[in-house]
């Protein structure tokens, strides 16, 4: 994208037409939410965090108020400054963040173990949901790994993920493989 605000919001704005378009092709009718992929940029660059805000600024409302979806943000939690997106105009409806913070003391399996996202964003649904993805494990076992699937003769990892959000197809709750995700705010 660019670094002008004004185009960088253009680029959103055109980037939301494509993907909307795309979707609808698929047979993804309005209102099924489509998430914009921010991966990492230089956050601390103001010239850059400016141009990707404008960006998923112009994605947001255009997803929203003229392509009549709701509309996420994909990104690592701090890598793309995922709480930035909170305060804006027009926030988005969910988030879908990464974070492989594991431990024994933390589980992964929630949508609220993060350090990056404060909790009370994001955190009643509807209309605001969260999506956790938590780990990607390789395909060494692809007949007892339920996290791979057979696609076109090539096993293909699939990343772990604690839905309490919109997923395309889904709707609103808990992510049935997932059934200890935790849908109420701690």
């Amino acid at each position: 994208m660019s670094l002008d605000p004004t185009t960088a919001y253009n680029q959103g704005v055109q980037a939301a037409v494509d993907a909307s378009s795309a979707a609808r092709s698929l047979g993804l009718a309005a209102p099924t939410i489509i998430y914009s992929d921010m991966e990492g940029y230089h956050t601390g660059t103001p010239a850059c965090k400016t141009a990707v805000l404008e960006y998923e600024h112009g994605w947001l409302n255009q997803m929203k108020l003229y392509e009549g979806r709701a509309a996420g943000i994909y990104g690592s939690s701090s890598g793309t400054e995922m709480q930035s997106f909170a305060t804006g105009p027009n926030p988005p409806d969910d988030i879908w963040f990464a974070e492989w913070n594991c431990s024994d003391s933390q589980p992964c399996v929630s949508v609220w173990n993060t350090s990056f996202i404060q909790p009370t964003s994001w955190a009643t649904q509807p209309p605001y949901g969260r999506v956790h993805q938590f780990a990607n494990w390789p395909c060494l076992d692809q007949v007892n790994h339920s996290d791979c699937v057979l696609f076109n003769g090539t096993w293909r990892e699939i990343d772990q993920n604690c839905a309490w959000g919109l997923v395309a197809g889904k709707g609103w709750g808990q992510d049935p493989a997932f059934p200890n995700c935790p849908g109420a705010h701690p």
